[in-house]
């Protein structure tokens, strides 16, 4: 039930134990809950993790809430985040991992290759 489209690097994704694609019920409006994060990439070069968060049956867009980027690493293989934070009924939240090679496509015998990308599936707040 934890999936997430990605070319290359691996997330690992929870809030309070809930994971991509499940709810996680708090009993108030709002809640102090712990993020988990762990992002690998087999071929190391992580560039860049974004986290997003919305609103369910809102207009409004997703929006960056923190980004990290790994300058001047450029053997980074991988992240690890446990922090805790607010969170109120009725928001998502997401992770974007962006790479500089993507597992599944370097082309053999050739200097071309796509960025890595990995776009988690969100966890729900209820």
């Amino acid at each position: 039930m934890f999936f997430w489209g990605s070319n290359g690097p691996e997330i690992q994704f929870d809030i309070n134990g809930k994971g991509m694609g499940e709810t996680l019920e708090i009993e108030e409006e709002t809640a102090y809950v712990t993020l988990n994060l762990n992002v690998f990439n087999p071929l190391g070069g992580l560039e860049s993790i974004a986290f997003y968060k919305g609103k369910i049956n809102s207009d409004k867009r997703f929006k960056k809430i923190k980004e990290v980027f790994f300058i001047g690493d450029q053997d980074k293989f991988n992240y690890q985040l446990n922090s805790l934070i607010s969170v109120e009924k009725n928001e998502i939240y997401r992770v974007e991992v962006i790479a500089k090679v993507g597992a599944v496509t370097v082309i053999p015998e050739s200097d071309s290759y796509d960025r890595g990308f990995a776009y988690s599936n969100p966890i729900w707040i209820g």
